[in-house]
């Protein structure tokens, strides 16, 4: 029997989740796999849950426990974000016995057979991932030619160990982050108005969430200074450290906007393979999802990834929400899988005077249940001309 190594990393808020993901891989492959579970702090309850797969399924399961040191480096940043996403980046210390290894996020459905994935020719490079469904605005950002999502990775570890590509990864983490601090407190020591100190907390809060983003934060920050010098009578010296540091700083952030994941395309950028999008088919919303190229009916998907808005959340509209649901229905959590489709009758009930037949079906079952066939008239403009319901023709 063939045999794959899968890393996933968690906190306890993500554990049932992870376990839906584990669950739907297992469900759809022969080959013998071996977990490893970064933990970031799962309770015990919760671990010997993810223990008893090994019981059911032809799988191992290993809880990896990451050093306190290392914990400490990289603290939570958004409310869905833990520390637990920047520990795939240390896979290659911490799970010896891999030479190769699939990570995947915990808000995905595997439906297809990772084995295929695990086979993949890497043709000498590091890591093999999906381009990013919004690839375009962190290219620029980054000023980079190409960005991944690293929701599913296929890593070389060998290659990492050999290239000490671990050591890259601490070094641009310390870079970017030390940058962060340094204007906040400078701006401290030179302006000491309460009032004013209030309105930077303010600007500082929006820009260190992300809310605005780099040129916004510049800009905004850079009227603040100017307008404090015209207050207080910072002086031509002053101004231009505090000018220098703002542009440090909003580096900083800018390189850290999307924690690991930027990390990982910044070192990387030169020694990735691009996979096809079946791999990581990235859905947030029907409409969305669909102009990015990943929810196309006739395209085929492997790995499902519901970034943004997750499926157990109420707003969720991606059209593999009740895909996402089924999996979770057979896991021990199954009773809130039912409490959370007595939410999707409702919301079919109350949004069924404001949409079409297609969004009603959508809404409810969470799937496309209806297809359109679709041609295009001398003009060149879409039309419908069938539609299937369940496969019947309406």
């Amino acid at each position: 029997m063939s045999e794959v190594n899968v890393c996933f990393a968690s906190d306890d808020r993500y554990s049932k989740y992870m376990y839906t993901a584990m669950l739907s891989l297992l469900l759809n492959t022969k080959a013998f796999v071996h977990f490893f579970i970064f933990d970031g702090g799962i309770r015990e309850e919760n671990r010997k849950i993810l223990a008893g797969l090994a019981g059911k399924y032809q799988c191992s399961v290993e809880i990896v426990e990451f050093p306190e040191k290392l914990r400490n480096m990289f603290p939570d940043t958004e409310k869905h974000l833990s520390a637990a996403i920047y520990y795939r980046l240390y896979a290659a210390t911490f799970i010896p016995s891999a030479e190769r290894l699939i990570y995947i996020d915990c808000d995905t459905l595997v439906v297809g057979d990772i084995e295929k994935l695990y086979n993949t020719d890497l043709k000498g490079m590091c890591i093999a991932a999906v381009p990013d469904g919004n690839a375009k605005k962190h290219i620029e950002r980054l000023k980079l030619e190409r960005y991944i999502n690293s929701g599913v990775l296929l890593m070389d570890l060998k290659a990492f160990r050999e290239q000490h590509i671990e050591d890259e990864f601490t070094a641009y983490i310390r870079k970017y982050s030390a940058m962060i601090p340094a204007f906040p407190k400078l701006v401290k020591e030179l302006i000491t108005d309460p009032e004013s100190l209030a309105e930077f907390e303010v600007l500082q809060e929006r820009a260190e969430s992300h809310e605005d983003g780099a040129d916004e934060v510049r800009e905004k920050v850079g009227s603040f200074i100017k307008a404090c010098d015209s207050r207080f009578g910072l002086g031509e010296a002053k101004v231009k450290e505090l000018t220098e540091s703002l542009f440090e700083y909003t580096d900083g952030l800018d390189h850290l906007d999307f924690p690991d994941q930027d990390v990982i395309n910044c070192v990387l950028k030169d020694r990735t393979l691009y996979l096809d999008k079946s791999w990581n088919v990235q859905t947030i919303g029907r409409h969305r999802s669909y102009i990015a190229g990943f929810d196309k009916p006739e395209s085929e998907k492997n790995i499902i990834h519901y970034i943004v808005r997750k499926p157990w959340r109420y707003h969720c509209h991606s059209p593999y929400q009740g895909l996402w649901f089924s999996y979770f229905a057979k896991t021990p959590w199954k009773l809130e899988a039912l409490y959370w489709y007595v939410i999707r009758l409702i919301k079919f009930f109350y949004y069924r005077r404001d949409v079409g037949a297609d969004e009603l079906w959508y809404r409810i079952l969470g799937v496309d249940a209806i297809k359109c066939r679709t041609e295009k008239d001398a003009d060149g403009h879409e039309h419908v001309v069938e539609r299937r319901l369940f496969g019947i023709r309406l």
